[in-house]
């Protein structure tokens, strides 16, 4: 039987670590690790691991120099002794199947990667039930637009043996997506499942000072002029993204791969402040700086080989334009929310944002997410199409 090395960093988690542990010690798949990496945490955390280290063999708890949840998470794979690698946050919990239901998945098709569902409240793995054979730039390229299967490191398992670079322990923002970048060259099959296996926690809003950064990012006000959001962040990457990609990539797929970020992170940012019922004004001039930067244009160059071109707007009519996206996606984003809607929020705005900005300019390749919305939005294809050809 294959054995797991399960990594969770943990730093001031004592509120949280308790129910995580125990969510992995009762998994049906027996044999693995438990590898708790202390990040010299100033509370009880690490009374709350060690104690699991009298009681189950299997858990092992290492103490670090404080330096970040990449460097916890590279401590825990340079000590790893199992076959695969599986990554939980301390303040969340797992399904008793989750490693079963991975490791079956995963020795079933021959993959190097399994993806699970997940209960974030703003974003869901939208891979679904899916087997994707990377035997092209053009199956990479699908499997990495599906933002909320590709980016996250905690709903896969992944072969050990498909990890050959760490995380990036210079970055603070999207330092697994730049890890995705880095090993994805090294899978060859992708299997996925739309279980939800995984349960991401979401501390309770409480005053400002406890809020997550994310939920501060959403209230601050004249946040849209920090530049020290989603989007805006993401593209303070590029570099750092071309540098992973140019290690496996032809020199010129490499832009196709490090823009596709600098695009889906506008209908990102809108489902996950938006969810977070950001102020619709701040989001409007957000969006509205967004659309007038030339990587943002560049993202959407990109996409003409695939057959769509944006609209040309003077920048008076693009802000109009913009102010109505972001109204209708806010609009969308909290009548799914509050009314429980099965519609994938994300492709809900991309579709909102093919129907307002996008026109054909030659055959239709669904390789791309906006493409695909295109013809999606003219033939009402699926759920989210025929929503917003609703709403319009």
């Amino acid at each position: 039987m294959n054995k797991i090395s399960v990594i969770v960093p943990f730093f001031n988690a004592a509120s949280t670590l308790d129910r995580c542990i125990k969510s992995i010690l009762k998994q049906t798949y027996k044999n693995f690790e438990l590898l708790l990496i202390d990040d010299a945490s100033t509370d009880n955390s690490f009374e709350v691991a060690n104690k699991y280290t009298y009681i189950d063999r299997r858990v092992k708890v290492h103490t670090k120099a404080h330096a970040g949840v990449s460097a916890a998470r590279n401590y825990g794979l340079s000590i790893a002794e199992g076959d695969f690698i599986q990554c939980v946050d301390a303040d969340d919990y797992i399904e008793p199947d989750m490693f079963q239901t991975a490791v079956s998945l995963i020795t079933a098709e021959n993959a190097d990667i399994a993806v699970c569902n997940h209960d974030h409240p703003c974003i869901h793995n939208y891979f679904g039930d899916t087997v994707l054979t990377l035997d092209s730039k053009e199956d990479y390229l699908t499997f990495y637009q599906s933002t909320f299967a590709a980016l996250l490191p905690w709903n896969k398992l992944w072969r050990r043996e498909a990890i050959k670079e760490n995380f990036d322990e210079t970055t603070g923002f999207c330092e697994d997506d730049l890890f995705f970048l880095s090993n994805m060259k090294n899978a060859k099959k992708v299997v996925g499942t739309s279980k939800v296996l995984y349960h991401y926690y979401v501390a309770p809003y409480t005053c400002p000072e406890d809020a997550s950064c994310i939920i501060k990012m959403a209230k601050a006000p004249n946040f849209w002029q920090t530049k020290n959001t989603f989007w805006y962040m993401r593209r303070r990457l590029l570099e750092k993204s071309k540098e992973c990609l140019a290690k496996y990539f032809p020199a010129e797929d490499i832009d196709d791969f490090a823009y596709t970020r600098i695009f889906d992170f506008v209908p990102v940012e809108i489902v996950i402040l938006g969810a977070l019922d950001v102020d619709e004004y701040g989001l409007t001039r957000e969006m509205q700086n967004i659309f007038a930067e030339e990587d943002f244009h560049k993202s959407l160059r990109l996409k003409e080989k695939y057959g769509v071109k944006f609209t040309a707007f003077d920048a008076q009519d693009r802000n109009e334009r913009v102010a109505k996206f972001v109204s209708l996606s806010l609009k969308a984003v909290k009548d799914i929310r509050d009314n429980g809607k099965e519609l994938k929020m994300f492709f809900v705005v991309l579709d909102l944002f093919a129907k307002l900005f996008l026109m054909e300019n030659g055959e239709l390749n669904t390789v791309d997410f906006a493409a695909k919305a295109l013809i999606d939005i003219k033939t009402s294809a699926t759920k989210e199409a025929e929503y917003v050809n609703k709403m319009i």
